[in-house]
């Protein structure tokens, strides 16, 4: 390694100006001296190591070896490759002598780059000797000739500058401990002031700046990007809590009377097929919302037990808000049931030899598949049921059905 040493001219830190002139007029020459004879001994001995290494016979003897391995397993395997287009010999053993001719030429090429490394390590330290020794012997010629006279010039006037500074510093520390001027506090008080009312509506503007979600949650969608002009109507982010789902039931005009708060409600996704969820009427709104001629309205449903499921949100679900539940009451297909100004029939075969005969009946709840009969029937009676051609090719006619016995204990849900 190749050290200089410098003299005190050129001081690794910055010298104040009266020590500055003081190493120009008085050199540490002999410093300097010992710097370039500390120079010359590193080239000395840099170009003895280089010529160490151009003579090595450890490094030479090394590429020859590798040099002499190398042209037996060439020569080699030119013998194998003759025998093996004669035929005497395999692929696998030609491939084991191709193989050993590359593994000769990787260390050919290691020894030839170790030895030329070698070679430029030793050229290049001789020539960092050869620099540090001319810088060495340059600055032993400027401290001997010596100081410029526009450094020492400029060194003086640094020095004078320094003692006005240092005059200049000492008037005004006599100034500030004879205390201050009362009117110069007054105005520092007001600039505080100012500046602290300038700093509250900096920090107002910041805060003003940044929007603050009112819970925690997850993005799902940003609705503007960097640069864009946002007016008040304009959803920027949309946030949502992702462990507190709701489901968004949507009930028609004819059904939200019927709805209330707390009702309970069977939950189904199409994406989850087979799993049921519960939930209750979170509320029920007061104004529905016209579309294509149909008023709905849009009643939020909390969603239990479903922490663990794969939801997003959007899905589609599909819901059953019970709004009403009855035991022991006699049933009858929904579509038995027949409606005529307000009034409710069905048909009821007494005697198979005769027509059915039209009954009044007073419905109750009803869930679009069963409705309940409140009066006008009573057990084992025989319903006729009336049924239509469908475009699977059903044929019209009639059914009978049995109203079954008491005990049965039927649920009515709605269908929003």
């Amino acid at each position: 390694t190749i050290k200089r040493l410098h003299p005190p001219l050129h001081p690794t830190f910055k010298p104040c100006p009266q020590e500055n002139l003081s190493a120009l007029l008085n050199p540490d020459i002999a410093t300097a001296e010992a710097a370039v004879r500390d120079a010359t001994a590193e080239l000395e001995s840099a170009k003895n190591n280089l010529i160490v290494v151009q003579k090595s016979d450890v490094v030479s003897k090394n590429v020859r070896d590798r040099e002499f391995e190398h042209t037996w397993f060439e020569n080699n395997y030119g013998s194998f490759l003759k025998a093996y287009e004669r035929g005497e010999e395999s692929k696998t053993r030609l491939d084991l002598e191709w193989n050993a001719l590359m593994t000769a030429k990787e260390k050919l090429d290691s020894a030839r780059a170790e030895a030329a490394k070698a070679l430029n390590d030793a050229e290049n330290r001789v020539a960092q000797a050869e620099d540090a020794l001319q810088e060495a012997q340059e600055d032993l010629a400027a401290l001997q000739a010596g100081p410029d006279s526009l450094e020492l010039d400029k060194a003086k006037t640094q020095v004078a500058q320094g003692e006005y500074a240092l005059q200049k510093g000492q008037a005004e520390l006599a100034e500030v401990q004879a205390g201050p001027d009362p009117k110069d506090v007054e105005v520092a008080q007001a600039q505080v002031v100012a500046a602290q009312a300038d700093l509250e509506e900096a920090q107002a503007a910041l805060e003003a700046a940044t929007m603050v979600a009112p819970f925690d949650g997850t993005v799902i969608d940003v609705g503007a990007e960097v640069g864009d002009l946002i007016s008040s109507n304009i959803v920027v982010v949309t946030l949502a809590d992702l462990s507190h789902l709701e489901v968004k039931a949507l009930a028609d005009e004819t059904d939200i009377s019927q709805v209330e708060v707390g009702q309970e409600a069977e939950i189904t996704f199409d994406a989850l097929p087979g799993k049921r969820f519960s939930g209750r009427v979170l509320s029920v709104p007061l104004q529905g919302t016209l579309s294509q001629n149909i008023v709905t309205y849009e009643v939020p449903v909390s969603l239990e037990g479903a922490e663990d499921a794969p939801l997003k949100p959007g899905m589609t679900a599909n819901l059953k808000i019970t709004v009403g539940k009855k035991e022991n009451v006699l049933l009858v297909p929904a579509m038995a049931v027949q409606y005529d100004e307000g009034l409710a029939t069905v048909l009821v075969q007494d005697d198979p030899d005769t027509p059915p005969a039209t009954t009044n009946v007073e419905v109750g709840l009803s869930d679009g598949v069963y409705t309940e009969i409140v009066r006008g029937l009573n057990e084992g009676d025989l319903v006729v049921i009336t049924f239509a051609p469908t475009e699977e090719g059903f044929p019209s006619g009639r059914g009978l059905f049995v109203i079954p016995g008491a005990g049965q204990r039927r649920e009515q849900p709605r269908h929003p």
